[in-house]
């Protein structure tokens, strides 16, 4: 199904894709396999009612590294502010965390908490490290030119059991859960 309106494809002017991110989470196996997907509201103007894995924009804030973050070493730069937007908008849509138990020197914070993000008090508050060496880069999709909003979008796969809280609806994603596969 293409979410292309006549009127989007009309247009002339070619919009330069934004870099994005998105998380493939996945718990069980066999036909017990299930993913955690949402929906995204009919209100909203870019994929209206489509059903998509978590993942959005990158923000500056992903530049920076996290204090709450361990194995990032392995991934190239653009990757690792990539893999930090998958991570905080599966937080912020989905309202769970992927990490471990920090521990010192596996990603637990210092320094004062007033001096973190939101996406790191989250971490900090439950005591665990976003741990990117559990994330496998799977690859990259790009939104096709007639679209009037584009992105570069980098998808990375994680294991479900690193998952921390239950899945929970938001402002932009409805129906978030985790869905049968089979």
């Amino acid at each position: 199904m293409n979410d292309v309106t006549e009127a989007v494809r009309a247009k002339a002017t070619i919009v330069r894709p934004r870099d994005a991110a998105s998380l493939i989470l996945l718990r069980g196996e066999g036909r017990d396999l299930e993913l955690l997907a949402g929906r995204r509201p009919g209100h909203v103007k870019f994929m209206p009612g489509v059903w998509v894995f978590p993942g959005g924009a990158v923000d500056r804030d992903d530049n920076r590294p996290w204090r709450a973050e361990t194995g990032a070493a392995h991934l190239p730069p653009r990757l690792q502010r990539c893999a930090r937007a998958a991570l905080r908008e599966t937080w912020e849509e989905a309202g769970v965390l992927v990490g471990r138990r920090a521990t010192k020197g596996n990603g637990a914070p210092s320094g004062p908490a007033t001096a973190l993000t939101a996406i790191e008090s989250a971490y900090a508050e439950r005591g665990i490290a976003a741990v990117f060496d559990a994330l496998i880069y799977v690859g990259h999709a790009i939104t096709p030119t007639p679209v009037f909003r584009r992105f570069n979008t980098r998808f990375f796969l994680a294991d479900g059991s690193d998952v921390v809280g239950e899945p929970a609806s938001s402002d932009e994603l409805e129906d978030v859960g985790w869905h049968p596969i089979a």
